[in-house]
């Protein structure tokens, strides 16, 4: 084997030398990328609704980008809370958009804990639980 000869500052300059000649070449101008974002205009729609995080139900401000939720505040015209909000409603878009987000009755599949699910089927899916309850 042999014995290499840089030193750790050496090595510091030539990581950062190498870090900015990656950074420069590969990132496009700034105003390019702006003048791509302008060209793509997407409207801001903003709708006054209530948030449903608690019991609450504060009045809030959210504001939608081609039918998706962008941005949630609170509505400064709300005698409730007077436009502040607190951190559960805040988190609503991560409720919503969240992959474990459930959109229909589900029903388990196997065994208690085994975390099986299936969606339930039919058109009247809460008629299971009444054919298993037992009768008086």
């Amino acid at each position: 084997m042999t014995q290499t000869t840089l030193s750790r500052r050496g090595f510091m300059k030539a990581a950062a030398a190498t870090g900015a000649a990656l950074a420069a070449a590969s990132v496009p101008l700034l105003e390019t990328a702006d003048a791509a974002f302008a060209d793509g205009s997407v409207e801001r729609v903003m709708h006054k609704t209530a948030c449903h995080g608690c019991t609450n139900c504060c009045p809030v401000r959210v504001y939608t980008e081609d039918g998706r939720v962008v941005k949630i505040e609170g509505d400064p015209d709300g005698p409730l809370n007077k436009g502040g909000v607190c951190l559960k409603c805040l988190s609503q878009i991560q409720t919503v958009y969240s992959p474990r987000h459930v959109l229909h009755p589900m029903k388990r599949v196997g065994e208690r804990g085994e975390n099986k699910w299936r969606p339930s089927a039919g058109t009247r899916p809460w008629t299971w639980p009444a054919s298993r309850s037992p009768r008086p």
